[in-house]
C-alpha cells in the first residue's frame, strides 16, 4: 500500500515537499535453520519450546528503526510482519529465531545501532530438547519493495557428545593394569547383522614376547568351540618397543568336510573388491587391546563357490581389561567432555561474524556419572557457533588428581554435524564429521556401521557351520 504525506512550509519560507511511505509484507520463514541437519529436520523436529523470533529493522545509517518479537509453535511455521518505509535508501532486516522457555539459550542485546547488534550463547546452552538452535537472515528491503520472503538459515553447527564404554573403569593417577588377563568386547561384524560380547584371555607363552590368547573367535565360541576343548586357542609376538601383539594366520583348531578343511583366524585389508589374507595385529594400550586391521575366520583352502567367513570383523574391535588396576584412585566419580568454543555473533554488514567471550579457563562442559547408566555410549548434543573448537575428555574424582585426554583443535563449520567421542577405557577423544539418518539413531549404541562396497568378496559360510569338528 502507498502513502503519500505532504509536508507545508515552515516559517522561514523552507521548502515543504512530498514524502513517498511505501507499506512492505515481509514473510519469515524459519524452516531453513535446519534443513540441513539430516538427523533434525524442521518437518519432524519436536520440542517442548515454542520458537522466539526478534525482527530489528535498521535504516540506512545503520540505527534501529523497529524492534518487533512473535513466538511460533516450531520452525516449520511462520510470520508475516508489516513494514511502512519511507525515502529512497534501503533498510537492513535482521531476523532471528531460537528456541526460548525459562531459560533462553541466547541473548540479544545493543540492538541500537546494526554495528553494535550482539548475539550471545548463554554458558547453559545444552538441554535435551535442543532448546540452543539458532536460525538467522540479514536482508536489504528497498522501500519500493511490496513483500519479500525471507528464509531463515542455521547459524550453529550440530555437536553430537558420546561417552563410549564408560563402565570399562578408566584408573586415575597413573595406574597400570597388566598385560595378562580377562579381557571383554563388544562388536558388530563385517555386515552389520550380528553383535558379539565375549571375553578372551591372554596369558604368558613360552617366553616374554610369546603371548598366547584364547577364545579370539567369538562365533565358535557361542557355539561351544572354547580353549577348554582345545581349540580357539592362538599364539602371537608381544612387542614391548612398538606395543603391538601380532597373530599370525594359523589354525583354530576346528575344520570341516571330514577334517579336510581347517578353518583359520586370520587378519586381513579390504583393498577395493577383495579381502587380502594377512597377520592380525593388536595395538596394546593401558588395559586395551584393540584390533588394526580385519579379523576373520573362514577356510584359506576352500575355494568353492559356497566357501565364506564365518565371522569377520571391521579393524577398532576394544578389548578392555577386565582385571584390577595396580596404583590410582578408583574409578572416576563423573567423565566429562569439556569444551570451550565461541559465544558470540555479530554482524558485519550482512554477514555474522563469531567470536568468544570466555577465557580459557571458563569451559563448557558436558558430564555424566557412570553409576548412573548401564548403556555403553552415551548422548549429549548441542549447537554451538561455528569456528575454532577445542574439545578434551576428563575422568573427574573429587579431591583427586584428574585424568585429561589430550586436546583435540577442531573448526567447526555451520550446518554441519560432529560427532566427538571420548572413549572412557583410554581417555582418547575421536570425532567424525557427518550425516545421521534419522533422530533415533542417536538411541543406537554404535553410530559407525561399516557397509560392505558391492561387490565385496565377504560371503557368509553356507551350511559348514554344522559340520565343524575339531581337527584331528
Amino acid at each position: 500500500m502507498l502513502f503519500i504525506a505532504c509536508q507545508q512550509a515552515g516559517p522561514e519560507g523552507g521548502g515543504g515537499g512530498v514524502i513517498v511511505k511505501q507499506e512492505v509484507s515481509v514473510t519469515i520463514k524459519p524452516s531453513g535453520t535446519m534443513s540441513n541437519f539430516t538427523a533434525y529436520n524442521a518437518n519432524d523436529f519436536s520440542a517442548t519450546q515454542k520458537v522466539q523470533l526478534r525482527c530489528l529493522l535498521y535504516d540506512s545509517s545503520g540505527k534501529r528503526v523497529k524492534d518487533d518479537s512473535a513466538t511460533l509453535n516450531d520452525f516449520s511455521g511462520e510470520k508475516t510482519l508489516s513494514y511502512t518505509l519511507s525515502g529512497n535508501e534501503s533498510y537492513t532486516l535482521v531476523a532471528l529465531a531460537y528456541y526460548g522457555g525459562s531459560s533462553p539459550a541466547y541473548t540479544v542485546s545493543d540492538t541500537e545501532s546494526l554495528s553494535s547488534l550482539t548475539v550471545k550463547q548463554t554458558t547453559e546452552h545444552k538441554s535435551s530438547d535442543m532448546n540452543a538452535v539458532l536460525g538467522y537472515a540479514v536482508e536489504s528491503i528497498s522501500p519500493s519493495a511490496s513483500s519479500l520472503t525471507v528464509p531463515l538459515q542455521s547459524a550453529t553447527s550440530l555437536v553430537y557428545l558420546e561417552w563410549k564404554n564408560i563402565h570399562a573403569g578408566k584408573q586415575q593417577g597413573g595406574t597400570t593394569y597388566p598385560l595378562y588377563g580377562d579381557y571383554q568386547a563388544t562388536a558388530t561384524d563385517f555386515w552389520g547383522e550380528n553383535t558379539y560380547t565375549w571375553t578372551i584371555t591372554v596369558e604368558k607363552g613360552a617366553s616374554d614376547s610369546e603371548v598366547i590368547i584364547k577364545n579370539l573367535c567369538p562365533y565358535f565360541a557361542k557355539e561351544g568351540w572354547t580353549a577348554d576343548k582345545g581349540v580357539n586357542i592362538f599364539t602371537g609376538t608381544y612387542n614391548a618397543t612398538a606395543k603391538t601383539i601380532t597373530l599370525p594366520i594359523q589354525e583354530t583348531g576346528l575344520s570341516y568336510g571330514n577334517g579336510q578343511y581347517p578353518i583359520s583366524l586370520v587378519g586381513g585389508r579390504l583393498d577395493g573388491n577383495l579381502i587380502y589374507y594377512e597377520d592380525l595385529v593388536f595395538s596394546v594400550g593401558n588395559g586395551t587391546l584393540t584390533t588394526t586391521n580385519i579379523m576373520g575366520s573362514l577356510c584359506t583352502e576352500d575355494e568353492s563357490e559356497d566357501a565364506g567367513w564365518y565371522e569377520l570383523f571391521d579393524s577398532g574391535i576394544v578389548f578392555n581389561s577386565k582385571e584390577t588396576p595396580s596404583g590410582g584412585q578408583g574409578e572416576p566419580d563423573k567423565y566429562l567432555i569439556i569444551y570451550h568454543n565461541n559465544d558470540i555473533m555479530r554482524f558485519d554488514g550482512r554477514v555474522p561474524v563469531f567470536s568468544t567471550s570466555l577465557a580459557e579457563v571458563n569451559n563448557n562442559s558436558s558430564s555424566l556419572t557412570p553409576a548412573s547408566y548401564t548403556g555403553n555410549s552415551i548422548y549429549g548434543l548441542v549447537f554451538l557457533f561455528p569456528g575454532q573448537f577445542d574439545i578434551f575428555g576428563r575422568a573427574y574424582t573429587e579431591g583427586k588428581t584428574s585424568v585429561d585426554s589430550p586436546m583435540t583443535k577442531v573448526n567447526l563449520m555451520g550446518n554441519n554435524q560432529y560427532v566427538f567421542s571420548l572413549e572412557c577405557s583410554n581417555m582418547s577423544i575421536t570425532y567424525s564429521k557427518g550425516t545421521l539418518n534419522t533422530k533415533s539413531d542417536i538411541l543406537i549404541p554404535s553410530l559407525k556401521t561399516w557397509k560392505m562396497p558391492s561387490g565385496v568378496y565377504a560371503p557368509r559360510a553356507r551350511g559348514k557351520q554344522l559340520e565343524i569338528t575339531p581337527r584331528p
